[in-house]
């Protein structure tokens, strides 16, 4: 199966999200866009692996999770990555990047130790929330772009599945490492 670390986010946030997707399509000719239940935002991209690779996976982000406490992080604006006409649209991390930063380094180290194979791109925190946008060449968006001025508590790290069910991709949460409060 393939697995993923990352953040989940309260329903509150992901109805945000949602709203920045309605914003993005006021301007877009067409794309991808994250369905409600998969947002999140990764951390550390594993890949394929065995089944009996789940526990020892569980136990490590216990392990690097154990001493975290906690902590704050906001969300806003949009950015993009991809060049040509199609580009991946996410929002952005913009405050409590460095505790993020620091579970995903000592993620790195522990799929190190254990022989992990994962994908080694530099973390950038972000959401995303559309795939392979297409934009048209209307300049003002129709409507304006949606703010979240709440601070996100972070208390959970989790370890996802990716699978697909009936044709639709969905994440699902295989284990969850609370942070200490």
């Amino acid at each position: 199966m393939r697995v993923f670390i990352g953040v989940d986010f309260n329903v509150d946030v992901k109805h945000y999200l949602q709203t920045v997707q309605t914003y993005i399509k006021s301007t877009a000719i067409g794309g991808n866009f994250t369905k409600f239940d998969n947002f999140h935002m990764t951390l550390r991209y594993v890949g394929h692996v065995e089944l009996a690779a789940i526990d020892i996976l569980s136990d490590m982000l216990d392990d690097v999770t154990t001493q975290q406490k906690a902590f704050s992080i906001t969300i806003g604006d949009l950015g993009a990555f991809g060049k040509g006409e199609k580009k991946l649209i996410y929002v952005p991390v913009k405050t409590g990047k460095e505790p993020l930063l620091k579970i995903d380094a000592d993620l790195r180290r522990s799929l190190d130790a254990l022989g992990f194979e994962y994908d080694s791109k530099k973390l950038l925190p972000h959401v995303t929330v559309a795939r392979e946008v297409r934009f048209n060449n209307q300049i003002n968006p129709s409507m304006p772009m949606p703010l979240y001025t709440e601070k996100i508590l972070v208390s959970a790290i989790t370890l996802f599945a990716s699978v697909r069910r009936e044709g639709l991709l969905q994440y699902e949460p295989l284990h969850q490492a609370r942070l200490e409060p």
